[in-house]
């Protein structure tokens, strides 16, 4: 991907992290969001037929939608998001979902989500994979499940799981 972006804007730029990355080439290039999420979107959406489901996220998500208003925040585009979803009959439990296409900051699209759901900080629980998730909800102010196998960093996650079993175990069973 990180080539592809490369020589498609014929850049040096590192693209590393990537969606940081992307936030500044595209605060100094903004006409070629539509070419670059294009770029991310072709390779998103081949990958879509080869993708599967972790086991129990299907059966974790069922059982918090019960007690819960659940939304999707992610970068991925919308329509490989949406086929995701799709593809594995998720749609139900997240109807809600903000994707790149919303917001590149990962915190404005918690943000985005609290309203959407009137939801205050204190009632949120972010569940994510990657310690910019842990920032951003450090940065908005909501509790943050890692799930994850990468523990060392200087960020403290309020919750830390090696898996979605894990996970499931501490806050359903």
């Amino acid at each position: 991907m990180r080539d592809d972006l490369r020589a498609e804007f014929k850049t040096e730029d590192a693209f590393s992290p990537l969606f940081g990355s992307l936030q500044k080439f595209l605060a100094e290039r903004p006409e070629a969001r539509k070419r670059v999420f294009a770029l991310i979107d072709k390779r998103e959406i081949a990958a879509l037929a080869a993708s599967s489901l972790i086991e129990g996220v299907e059966e974790t998500l069922s059982k918090l939608s019960r007690g819960a208003s659940l939304s999707l925040v992610t970068m991925q585009g919308r329509r490989a998001s949406e086929g995701i979803l799709r593809k594995f009959g998720l749609a139900r439990l997240l109807p809600i979902h903000f994707t790149r296409e919303d917001s590149l900051e990962r915190s404005q699209q918690l943000r985005m989500a609290m309203s959407r759901l009137s939801a205050k900080r204190d009632e949120v629980l972010f569940v994510g994979d990657r310690l910019n998730d842990a920032r951003s909800a450090a940065e908005v102010g909501v509790a943050v499940a890692l799930i994850s196998q990468r523990r060392q960093s200087e960020i403290r996650p309020d919750y830390q799981f090696g898996g979605i079993k894990e996970f499931k175990r501490y806050f359903l069973e």
